[in-house]
């Protein structure tokens, strides 16, 4: 990744190779900490975004870890006395 950089910025979108939505990501967190998250759904919220990761996964290859596995360890990393 340091090879691409440039000036001015290369700029990409940080995300994994896999399309998650926030409703698969937080049922995942939930489950590692043993809650149940409540997700309300507002008529003013965002629309879903699709982020396009073309550039990532040209600059770096495909991710090599699974958003299952990531989530798991930014958990453990921040909150370990929460993650079962």
């Amino acid at each position: 990744l340091l090879a691409s950089s440039s000036v001015p910025a290369t700029i990409v979108n940080w995300a994994g190779s896999d399309q998650v939505s926030i409703e698969d990501w937080t049922a995942h967190l939930g489950d590692l900490v043993n809650r149940e998250p409540t997700i309300v759904v507002s008529p003013t919220a965002t629309e879903p975004v699709a982020v396009d990761t073309t550039k990532l996964t040209t600059l770096t290859g495909q991710m090599t870890i699974p958003w299952h596995d990531g989530m798991r360890r930014m958990a453990i990393a921040r909150h370990p006395d929460l993650v079962s």
